[in-house]
């Protein structure tokens, strides 16, 4: 029987909204020219395509046989180009945005009424942060720091200088950029919170502002824009009128699409097209009374680097094809899509895929990256529902496989391409073991997010089916896996939320019952809210925000929760929203393994947690005398550290943050018979209560300066960190000597409970070269609900 999960996946790909099809191409042609932005005038018959030192105008008055008519010498390589709606005129902009930089902008106009005897109009320079065009070629707009980071200047200006003098603004940084309308009567800019607009007439120009988290995406010629909402997977539609309305909203929480900031995206009247990070386009309506909404995903070549509509919605397409050459191709997107799969082309991918891996010349992510890059350009999401064909099922199999392994994401909300591609391996080769573990750790991931119970319920019972697949097939029953196949903690019991939670935490599975991102439709009397949980300062202070989805408006968390006056509770730990059987709080926790505090959305029914932690000896120790010693508090004496008459001052400052030298001592610290001057540094609690923390780094032979010899590795990862600056909050540790050996004791504050702040630690040496752990401690806590 076919998983719930499975069902809805197939359901999906089979659906016209998300076939992921090819447009129907209508027309192409190769440019001799490495030609990446592009601009169409609204009737389609003229296309400007800028290339390096040139402008092309290619005549596409008949789609089918486009044509190059006339070519702009030019300095540079276009940013942005626009023609008029007569086809006279053609507005292109010139920026330099590399750091420092030396050149300025220019904004140059052309007379392209004749496509073959084009002729320059007039050119201007700017010392600019950013210039935008009108889509119709009516208006440029510049963004200057008028004074470093602190005062900023948008004017815009007319191309008919005669009839429209410039006009000037404050303004403020711009994320997204800035969006002038048709005719330059309004623009748009955003700070990523608020979104402002200016609108020109004769009379002057009225500026208007609203809350609206998020990034804008594009404009519509008239002024409306689009925004990648900031709270949750949405893409908002403001109007541009008094008030910035909100006139609707795209939820892709369950499609195979994820938008991106910088990819293909362009704008018609009515339709918009908007591409994610693999050339998957979506194709949004937004005629509609109800408001936009997505009606059709289809795929463009991935080597695409540009696009542009028409009034008629005919897509224009950059892409690359040789090193030096462009291909312009064009796309009716009311036409019969095709589809895009080729399995010889696939298998080629792969093959080369497997190659970079195997190369030692790089970093292992920089292959893992190229590898990506050489298997996403053959399009393996193209594949997913079409026949197989050419290869084997396990090759094919496999491919998908090795696909989802490049293309998954640490968030499960941005996973939907490595979920499908594993259902279509799992579908080839049923019998792939690594497919099978691979699925149900994503699904048993994605768990968190999943408020509605019966749809959790449902998405536990698929990756219950996978591991046993997978464990039939001759898999490993790690601790993990054979934890969740017992079921449900506290099945067959009626517990409530709080009761859950404590049982959950004790179970090892507390994260299948939070959502830790901006969650979507949290409902509270008949209304919709996003949560997006965030840290604050550098002692990364969990924080909140709550919105409205209806208009984005925020809303205060006073009126969802009450806290309690003492607010000391709230560092070093999370927040997230925990759901169960239909009931939901917002959750403080240290980790998945200590919750601390719940809130009720009606501010009754909130709880408490206490934990306690057992410390034992494990099995792989070495020294389990010294270590049970430890335990009782009677292990060997610390190792005095001297203050060093030398202070590091200069050298500590350089390398960490309100730090201080407090002594050093000579120690075998490899146990080799070599001393070396180890020093101790003691970090002051400059992120927050309890964030203080003493380390060890080593010295040169003269104890004056750090070292960075070979050995500073090792002493680093006896303290549980990488090569660079300390990167655990809180934390004290000690050298002592015993049975002629060198040992580190570590204790660590970082992701415990308040209840067994110094039980977490560990007993380390260096041994032949290599870090030893003494004592295997382990640790089982128990949680309960407070009384």
């Amino acid at each position: 029987m076919q998983s719930t999960t499975r069902c809805i996946i197939l359901l999906l790909l089979c659906s016209p909204l998300l076939m992921g099809m090819m447009p129907e191409k209508i027309g192409s042609i190769s440019l001799e020219s490495k030609a990446s932005n592009l601009c169409v005038s609204s009737d389609g018959s003229l296309v400007a395509a800028q290339g390096t030192g040139e402008i092309l105008l290619i005549d596409t008055a008949d789609p089918a046989h486009p044509r190059v008519a006339g070519r702009i010498k030019v300095d540079g390589g276009g940013r942005r180009l626009a023609l008029s709606p007569d086809n006279k005129l053609l507005l292109t902009v010139i920026s330099y945005y590399k750091y420092k930089k030396t050149k300025p902008d220019v904004v140059e106009a052309f007379d392209v009424s004749d496509p073959r005897r084009p002729r320059r109009l007039w050119k201007q320079t700017y010392a600019a942060n950013l210039i935008a065009i009108a889509p119709d070629a009516s208006a440029y707009a510049v963004h200057e720091d008028v004074k470093k980071h602190s005062e900023w200047k948008v004017t815009v200006y007319w191309t008919n200088f005669r009839h429209l003098p410039a006009k000037s603004f404050a303004s403020y940084p711009s994320i997204g950029g800035l969006l002038l309308s048709e005719g330059g009567r309004s623009l748009a800019q955003s700070n990523q919170s608020t979104l402002m607009e200016v609108e020109f007439d004769d009379a002057g120009m009225s500026v208007r502002e609203r809350n609206a988290p998020g990034i804008p995406v594009l404009g519509f010629p008239e002024g409306d824009i689009l925004f990648r909402d900031g709270a949750g997977p949405r893409l908002t539609l403001y109007h541009n009128a008094p008030g910035i309305p909100r006139t609707g909203s795209v939820d892709y929480a369950d499609l195979l699409w994820q938008p991106g900031y910088r990819y293909l995206k362009s704008a018609s009247k009515r339709t918009a097209v908007i591409g994610d990070r693999f050339n998957r386009i979506a194709v949004i309506d937004r005629s509609q009374p109800v408001g936009p909404r997505i009606t059709r995903i289809l795929q463009l070549p991935t080597n695409a680097w540009n696009c542009a509509l028409d009034a008629q919605d005919r897509l224009y397409v950059m892409r690359t094809a040789k090193q030096r050459d462009s291909i312009l191709d064009i796309y009716d997107l009311d036409g019969e899509p095709r589809s895009g799969a080729d399995w010889g082309a696939l298998q080629q991918a792969y093959a080369d895929a497997l190659k970079t891996l195997e190369r030692t010349d790089k970093p292992r992510s920089v292959l893992e990256m190229y590898a990506r890059e050489r298997l996403v350009a053959a399009m393996p999401q193209e594949h997913l529902d079409a026949e197989q064909d050419g290869l084997s099922r396990r090759l094919a199999a496999r491919i998908f496989r090795e696909y989802a392994m490049l293309v998954r994401t640490p968030r499960p909300r941005r996973e939907p391409y490595a979920q499908a591609a594993l259902e279509r391996a799992i579908e080839l080769d049923p019998s792939d073991a690594q497919s099978h573990l691979l699925l149900a750790d994503l699904l048993r991931r994605s768990l968190g997010p999943l408020l509605d119970w019966d749809r959790k319920l449902a998405v536990m019972a698929d990756a219950e089916r996978h591991y046993r697949a997978y464990l039939d097939l001759g898999g490993e029953a790690t601790p993990e896996i054979t934890g969740f196949l017992r079921g449900e903690p506290g099945a067959g019991r009626s517990l409530n939320l709080c009761q859950a939670v404590a049982e959950y935490a004790n179970a090892g599975r507390l994260e299948e019952l939070i959502a830790e991102t901006g969650t979507i439709d949290v409902p509270r009397e008949g209304k919709r809210y996003d949560f997006l949980f965030s840290y604050e300062g550098t002692a990364r202070c969990p924080s909140f925000r709550i919105r409205n989805v209806s208009d984005g408006s925020a809303a205060d968390s006073d009126a969802f929760f009450i806290f309690p006056d003492d607010r000391w509770w709230a560092w070093n730990g999370r927040f997230g929203l925990v759901s169960y059987r239909g009931e939901i709080h917002l959750l403080y926790f240290q980790d998945a393994r200590h919750p601390v505090r719940s809130f009720s959305f009606t501010g009754t029914g909130g709880c408490e947690f206490t934990s306690e932690t057992e410390m034992f000896i494990g099995p792989a120790a070495t020294e389990p005398a010294l270590c049970r010693d430890i335990l009782a508090g009677k292990g060997p004496e610390s190792i005095p550290f001297i203050k060093n008459e030398k202070p590091l001052l200069n050298e500590v400052k350089e390398r960490y943050f309100q730090t201080e030298a407090m002594g050093t001592a000579v120690l075998d610290l490899a146990n080799d018979g070599h001393p070396v001057t180890v020093t101790h540094l003691d970090m002051a609690s400059g992120a927050g209560p309890g964030c203080d923390k003493d380390f060890f780094e080593l010295l040169d032979g003269e104890g004056a300066h750090f070292s960075d010899s070979p050995l500073r590795a090792p002493l680093l990862e006896m303290q549980g960190v990488g090569g660079g600056p300390f990167d655990r909050c809180g934390g004290t540790g000690r050298f002592f000597r015993y049975g002629g050996k060198l040992f580190l004791e570590y204790h660590s504050k970082a992701s415990i409970s308040f209840n067994n702040r110094q039980e977490y630690h560990d007993v380390k040496k260096i041994e032949d070269g290599k870090v030893e752990d003494v004592c295997d401690f382990r640790f089982k806590t128990h949680v309960k609900v407070a009384d």
